[in-house]
């Protein structure tokens, strides 16, 4: 009986962490997740937006640091965080595959890293990385449903230039909707796949026309629904 209290005491009571080992830890942290997040915006494919998202994964990556770093060095700590994560609830949905599996890399390298697993956080990390970088083009898709198009022209004969080059692009299925009036148009078109430099070529394109003014283009996707 004894031996048992004693044994809970020494679990309960804190450990010191060397100061070094755990900077050096969250030094590695920093950097791999930077590596993550510059992989996530160039090579993700996902619908919302990349940039923003990539921006929590370093407040995400500390706190989990932060938490496991606290925990492992006292067991009434960890108890405790049991009891409060308990009760708090998250309610913004994570709705694409993708960004869970870049949040659960980000959560196994932190807690890597605050058990000081430098090691194999690094290879794992790099393993990842590679995949992701090699296994996609650099988001040469633009996986969107509908692409809209708003534009003033002078001329019918500017409006006509307008449809013609719209047609030439391949993944263009069709035209959803097209509103015109004396002098502006505002096109939605239908689109699977469509390519990166199309986008470009059209846009630049659109934009070279003196005649047409205000060109605007954006994407809606029934993915944000």
């Amino acid at each position: 009986m004894e031996d048992i209290k004693a044994q809970l005491l020494d679990l309960s009571t804190n450990a010191e962490v060397a100061l070094g080992e755990w900077l050096i830890s969250l030094a590695v942290l920093l950097i791999l997740v930077t590596a993550i997040k510059w992989v996530y915006v160039k090579r993700s494919n996902t619908v919302s937006n990349r940039v923003l998202f990539a921006n929590t994964f370093y407040a995400f990556a500390l706190a989990i640091f932060l938490i496991i770093t606290s925990i492992k060095v006292s067991l009434a700590l960890s108890l405790g965080l049991i009891g409060a994560l308990s009760i708090v609830r998250f309610r913004t949905a994570i709705k694409e595959p993708e960004q869970l599996v870049y949040l659960l890399m980000i959560i196994g390298v932190s807690i890597s890293l605050a058990a000081q697993q430098i090691i194999p956080s690094i290879i794992i990390t790099l393993l990842f990385l590679v995949w992701q970088f090699t296994s996609k083009q650099s988001n040469s898709y633009i996986n969107k449903d509908l692409m809209n198009i708003s534009l003033d022209f002078n001329t019918n004969t500017d409006l006509e230039f307008v449809f013609s080059e719209l047609k030439k692009i391949k993944h263009v299925n069709g035209f959803e909707k097209i509103v015109t009036d004396s002098n502006s148009a505002n096109l939605t078109l239908s689109v699977s796949s469509m390519l990166d430099t199309d986008f470009l070529n059209i846009k630049t394109k659109l934009e070279q026309n003196e005649s047409l003014k205000n060109v605007n283009i954006s994407f809606i996707s029934s993915l944000t629904f």
